[in-house]
Formats: structure tokens, sequence, C-alpha cells
């Protein structure tokens, strides 16, 4: 893969997009593996399908998190990540969806709290949360998530363990 100059015309950051040519330059046998800057081979950092980063903080739509080498116990570099679609705040905030037939009313009161409005209402809440240090699989993806610099989150958190939305005890 081809690095990019700055100034180049994307749709990303150049160093966005040059993080993720660096990965992919320094993986070698697959999805599973990656060789770090020395050459030694670690499986944490690719993840599967995708790479480790480590939770620092919640927004509305993405996670601010690090890249991290879970062998060395350092962060490796900031980077945003998107939340998946379902749990994302702006595209279901004062909005009403109908899902067959049925329309839903959702309103956040936070970015882990909303009130659902249909034939009933209930407050919902994010499960499980997210944490601060969490270890997270992102993979690079076009997200439409704009980040507060005005340019596209290009990580998004796959999911692993299954978060959604569930009625508040």
């Amino acid at each position: 893969m081809n690095r990019v100059r700055p100034g180049d015309p994307l749709i990303i950051k150049a160093e966005d997009w040059n993080q993720i040519v660096d990965i992919v330059n320094r993986s070698d046998s697959g999805p599973n593996t990656f060789r770090d800057g020395n050459g030694v081979q670690n499986r944490s950092r690719a993840g599967g399908d995708g790479i480790k980063v480590q939770v620092v903080d919640f927004k509305d739509d993405y996670l601010e998190c690090e890249f991290f080498d879970e062998f060395k116990d350092v962060a490796d570099g900031r980077v945003d990540v998107a939340k998946p679609w379902m749990l994302r705040r702006t595209p279901f905030d004062g909005e009403t969806i109908d899902y067959r037939g049925q329309s839903i009313s959702y309103v956040y009161t936070s970015d882990r709290e909303r009130t659902a409005t249909g034939a009933t209402s209930e407050t919902q809440v994010m499960t499980a949360d997210y944490y601060v240090g969490e270890s997270l699989t992102v993979i690079p993806v076009r997200t439409g998530v704009e980040l507060p610099d005005g340019s596209l989150a290009v990580w998004e958190d796959i999911n692993t363990c299954g978060r959604f939305w569930a009625q508040e005890a």
C-alpha cells in the first residue's frame, strides 16, 4: 500500500490514512499477525480481523482510544473510533423510526441513556457500557462519523461484546 502526502485529496486526513497503511504494510501471514517496528511478531495487535485499542474517553458517536500493545502494556498513539451504528446518538436522537409498522421515537439524555417511546415509553441504557481501559477490536471502515476537527472517523468498534440497548431495570 502507498502512503499519501499532506494535501493529497482524501475524505480522511492523510495522517489517519497513513496509520492504516503502516499497519497493513507491517502485517504478514494474514490478519492474525502483526510485526512491530522491530520485526517482532505480535498476534495481539491484529486482533483477528482488526487491531486492538484501549478506551480513554466517551463521546456521543465515537470513543477516544489509544492503539494498544497488550504484550508490552504500552499505548502506541491516539485514535478516534466510531461506535457501531445502532449505538450512535446522532442517527436516532429526536428521530422516529418505523420498525415494520411500529413507530418508536428516541430522545437521548446522554451517550449511554435514552428514552424510547412507542405504544409505551421506557428508559433504555447501553449494556454492557463502555469503560475506560477497556480493550476493543476495531477495523478500518468508512463510518460517516464526524470528528471535532471536521474529519471522519476511519476506525469502528466491531462490538465483540454484543452491546445493545436494554430497558433500565
